[in-house]
């Protein structure tokens, strides 16, 4: 929790920061700290790279394809040669699927989520079939 250099405990006592009512401003306690183990798992950020396109000469043992690389066929190209080179890409099956079979999918579920919706609302409109009454002689 980050604070402004000029903020300061509140000491009043009809503070409600200090009373800790909702909505208002929250006091910095050490519940706020993040942890210090992830620290150490995820290390392989400090020493990864961004790839743009072409390989460096400079690679290290974990790449990172940048996230303005929108092309599929250029991080295909670049999958392929670090494969070449055995050099780990974290985010290699990012952007795999084209973005049109994406949409596809979507507008399918989108369609059978109406003709559930529809199915249901006729069912529910529908009355019974009412008994028709045998006249008795």
């Amino acid at each position: 929790m980050e604070l402004h250099e000029s903020w300061r405990r509140p000491m009043c006592v009809d503070s409600r920061v200090q009373r800790k009512f909702k909505g208002y401003v929250l006091t910095p306690n050490s519940g706020y700290g993040s942890h210090k183990t992830p620290h150490s798992y995820y290390t392989f950020v400090t020493r990864s790279c961004l790839l743009h396109g072409s390989f460096e000469d400079g690679l290290t043992r974990r790449e990172v394809i940048a996230h303005n690389v929108l092309i599929t066929k250029k991080r295909k190209e670049i999958v392929e040669r670090a494969s070449q080179l055995d050099v780990v890409v974290s985010n290699r099956l990012a952007r795999s699927e084209p973005r049109r079979q994406v949409e596809k999918k979507r507008y399918y579920l989108l369609e059978l989520r109406s003709l559930f919706s529809s199915i249901l609302f006729w069912r529910d409109s529908t009355h019974a079939p009412t008994e028709e009454k045998i006249p008795v002689e």
